[in-house]
């Protein structure tokens, strides 16, 4: 599995300690995109999916990010099941 993006919803200064370090480690080193509240603020996702069930487009942005939605690399989705 290789997600484009992340989002982390936590509390400022949870007492949890998540995410977990090398969660991360695993998700940066893929190239995924992680936002998360306690850090961004809000988070806006927009995903664009097609009636045709192709490949559509995800976008995101924090609130604490001036930049507006960045497109995302195209959603990665899992392979299909091989058939029985």
């Amino acid at each position: 599995m290789a997600p484009a993006l992340v989002v982390c919803s936590l509390g400022f200064h949870n007492r949890y300690r998540f995410p977990n370090p090398e969660v991360l480690a695993r998700y940066a080193a893929l190239g995924t995109l992680i936002l998360r509240t306690d850090r961004d603020g809000a988070v806006h996702v927009r995903i664009d999916a097609p009636a045709d069930d192709s490949l559509g487009s995800i976008r995101a942005r924090s609130e604490r990010s001036p930049a507006p939605l960045r497109p995302l690399s195209p959603a990665r989705r899992a392979p299909a099941p091989a058939p029985r």
